[in-house]
């Protein structure tokens, strides 16, 4: 007999990788042998990388200002960018006042910047940001 539908049951399979069953642990035992043990959290990249995307804020914010307040500046970066003009459009960028490592791509519709920070010598944030200028 044909069935256009094979399978009969659908089962859900959690994402996470693990299931929490609602049973208590066997007596002696401190945790379900189900769930996994992970280490200590230490505070120290995390609040590092904080501190850098912070930097990374003031610097788009830096850009963003020069954007918004000088239309000749605005016209040549988009210039730059539809004429696919990657180092004018990068020394145009930096000139706003960005320093940190730098990531451009454009199309014809959008300029996507992104800035990149390390944190005791690991790239720890970035910050991407898209900018539209055609419909």
């Amino acid at each position: 007999m044909y069935h256009p539908y094979p399978f009969t049951h659908f089962y859900a399979i959690p994402l996470s990788g693990f299931v929490r069953y609602p049973f208590l642990p066997p007596s002696g035992l401190t945790r379900s042998p189900f769930t996994r043990a992970y280490p200590p959290v230490d505070p120290t990249l995390f609040k590092q990388s904080a501190q850098s995307m912070k930097s990374l804020v003031q610097e788009i914010n830096l850009l963003m200002n020069r954007l918004t307040d000088n239309s000749d500046f605005a016209l040549r970066l988009m210039s730059a960018a539809q004429a696919a003009n990657k180092k004018e459009a990068e020394r145009l960028i930096r000139s706003a006042g960005v320093r940190e490592k730098l990531y451009l791509s454009f199309n014809p519709d959008v300029l996507r910047i992104e800035l990149r920070a390390a944190a005791a010598n690991v790239e720890c944030c970035k910050l991407s940001i898209a900018l539209r200028w055609n419909h």
